[in-house]
C-alpha cells in the first residue's frame, strides 16, 4: 500500500514539476508586439521587451529576421539587432551540435531520427545547406526521391554554391 501512495506522490509531482517548468508557446502575435515596444517611449517597456525577446527559443529567430527586414525605425532594428547577435553564438553551437548528431544517426542508418534533427535545424535556419544536403542524401538512400528532387532543386537554386558543388548536385 505505501508503495502506491509513494508511486501516486511521485506522479503528481513529476506532472506538476513538468507543467511549472514547460514553456508556453508565444504567440508571432505577442513577439510582434514586443519587437514595437523595442520602440517605446518609456524605458520599462523597452526593457522588458528587450529581454523577453533575449530569452525567445531560438526556433523564434526566423520571426525575428523576418519582422526586421519590415521595421522602419532605427532604434528598434538596432535593438532588435543586438538582441539577435546576442543569440547567434547559442544558435550556432545548437546547429552544430544537431548537424553532428544527425551525421551520426545517418551513420548507423538511423533514418528517420536523422531527419528528426535535420527537420529541427531547417525550423530554426531554414536555408542550412548542410543540413539540407544531408537531408537529400538520406531521402535519396530511403528511395523517397519526390522531396529529395525538391531538396536539390532548392539548393541548385542558392547563390551559395560554387560550380563544382553544383555539378555534384546535378
Amino acid at each position: 500500500m505505501n508503495f502506491l501512495k509513494l508511486i501516486s506522490v511521485w506522479l503528481i509531482s513529476l506532472f506538476l514539476f513538468s507543467n511549472i517548468s514547460a514553456k508556453e508557446k508565444i504567440s508571432d502575435d505577442t513577439i510582434r508586439e514586443w519587437i514595437q515596444q523595442l520602440g517605446d517611449d518609456s524605458y520599462k517597456v523597452r526593457e522588458k521587451a528587450i529581454k523577453a525577446l533575449s530569452n525567445l527559443p531560438d526556433n523564434n529567430r526566423k520571426l525575428l529576421i523576418e519582422e526586421l527586414k519590415n521595421i522602419k525605425n532605427l532604434e528598434v532594428q538596432d535593438r532588435l539587432k543586438n538582441i539577435l547577435k546576442l543569440s547567434e553564438d547559442r544558435v550556432i553551437e545548437l546547429l552544430s551540435e544537431l548537424y553532428l548528431k544527425s551525421k551520426k544517426l545517418h551513420e548507423d542508418k538511423k533514418y528517420e531520427e536523422s531527419i528528426t534533427e535535420l527537420n529541427k535545424i531547417i525550423d530554426i535556419e531554414p536555408n542550412n545547406e548542410m543540413a539540407m544536403e544531408l537531408k537529400a542524401k538520406i531521402l535519396q538512400e530511403k528511395e523517397e526521391f519526390k522531396e529529395c528532387i525538391l531538396l536539390i532543386k532548392k539548393l541548385l537554386g542558392s547563390d551559395k554554391k560554387n560550380l563544382k558543388e553544383k555539378d555534384e548536385l546535378n
